[in-house]
């Protein structure tokens, strides 16, 4: 699973914590990961956006794993692909009512 999130703050130490802590609430459902990226958005001032490639404990994806991965980061996903490819979640969704700390956007990309 490759995860992009884009975070909201003014320092890289501050983003690294929320992706330590994004990580923290998958744990059981991945075996390993590497940030592969830890940067200022060049686009949107006091923005972060983190590249993370995990080894998830699945082979295949089903509805179980997407509550267990899901919930503790928003309760309110889009999915895309058919078969399922990714989700993501979004601070501008009018129906969100819980999106972790500091993440404006976050996305979860099947392979």
């Amino acid at each position: 699973m490759f995860i992009r999130v884009y975070i909201e703050g003014t320092d890289k130490e501050g983003a690294k914590k929320t992706v330590e802590r994004l990580v923290s609430v998958l744990e059981g459902q991945i075996i390993e990961y590497n940030v592969e990226k830890l940067e200022l958005y060049w686009k949107i001032e006091g923005m972060f956006v983190a590249e993370i490639q995990t080894k998830t404990v699945f082979k295949e994806i089903c509805e179980e794993d997407l509550k267990n991965i899901t919930a503790p980061i928003a309760d309110k996903w889009k999915l895309y692909g058919d078969p399922l490819e990714g989700l993501y979640a979004s601070k501008n969704d009018e129906e969100l009512k819980y999106l972790m700390e500091n993440i404006n956007f976050i996305e979860l990309i099947f392979y």
